[in-house]
Formats: C-alpha cells, sequence, structure tokens
C-alpha cells in the first residue's frame, strides 16, 4: 500500500485535503503529521501524526 504524508501546522484543519485526496487515491494510505512542536504527542515513530484510511474518510 502507497502513503500520502501531509505535514501541517492545523491537521485538524487538513480534514476536506483528506477527503479529496482519498478520492483521487483510494488506495492510498493519508497520514497527517502535525507540525505544532509545543505540544507534540509522539506516534511509536516519534511523530505527532493522526492516520486516515479512505474507507474511514469516507464514513464521515
Amino acid at each position: 500500500m502507497k502513503k500520502i504524508v501531509i505535514f501541517s501546522r492545523a491537521p485538524e484543519r487538513s480534514y476536506h485535503l483528506v477527503r479529496l485526496l482519498n478520492g483521487l487515491f483510494s488506495e492510498c494510505q493519508i497520514n497527517v503529521v502535525s507540525l505544532n512542536v509545543e505540544e507534540p504527542e509522539p506516534d511509536s515513530y516519534g511523530f505527532s501524526s493522526g492516520c486516515f484510511m479512505a474507507e474511514e474518510a469516507r464514513d464521515k
């Protein structure tokens, strides 16, 4: 599976972009990585991120 990564200072505002990309690239996993350095919540790789699968974005 291919992955698309979006770096954003306001990841909560990336929802519409994620939906658009899911429509164009439904076979890809889309990750939104926060560039906010004030309160990072690192994942297992040390990044603050939200992961959206095509199916999840379509359900919202």
